[in-house]
C-alpha cells in the first residue's frame, strides 16, 4: 500500500491519533506524513508533534444553531438544514511545518484548495 503524504482529520482527536498510529507504523511526523486536524482543542497542542489545525469558528457555530432552533420553536420552516461556516484560518504547528520546505509540496495551496472547497 502506497505511504500518504498528508493525513486531513475530521479533527483534532483523530489528528493525533493518526499522529500516533503512523509514528507506531514508523514513520515520523511531519518528515515523512504531515497530520492536519480540526478544533483547535487542547489535545492538539499538547501531542507529540503538536497538531496543526483549522480553529472552528465556534461563536458563529453557536449563533447560526440558536438561530435555526428559534425558527423551529415559532413554527417557522427553515431556509437551509445546512449552515455552513467558513474555515477561520490555519494554526500551523509542527505536524505539517517541515512540509513547507519538501520540494514538490506547497502547503498554501494546498490549505487555500481545501477552504475553497469546504466554503462552496
Amino acid at each position: 500500500m502506497a505511504k500518504p503524504l498528508t493525513v486531513v482529520a475530521l479533527n483534532d482527536h483523530y489528528a493525533v491519533v493518526a499522529a500516533q498510529l503512523a509514528q507506531d507504523l514508523r514513520l515520523c511526523v511531519p518528515e515523512d506524513v504531515a497530520v492536519l486536524g480540526g478544533g483547535d482543542m487542547g489535545n492538539a497542542r499538547l501531542a507529540d508533534p503538536p497538531i496543526s489545525t483549522v480553529p472552528w469558528p465556534s461563536f458563529d457555530q453557536g449563533y447560526a444553531g440558536a438561530r435555526l432552533a428559534h425558527r423551529m420553536i415559532e413554527g417557522k420552516p427553515l431556509a437551509r438544514r445546512c449552515v455552513r461556516l467558513p474555515a477561520l484560518n490555519v494554526v500551523g504547528r509542527e505536524s505539517t511545518l517541515c512540509r513547507r520546505e519538501s520540494p514538490g509540496l506547497d502547503l498554501d495551496r494546498a490549505v487555500g484548495f481545501i477552504a475553497a472547497q469546504a466554503c462552496r
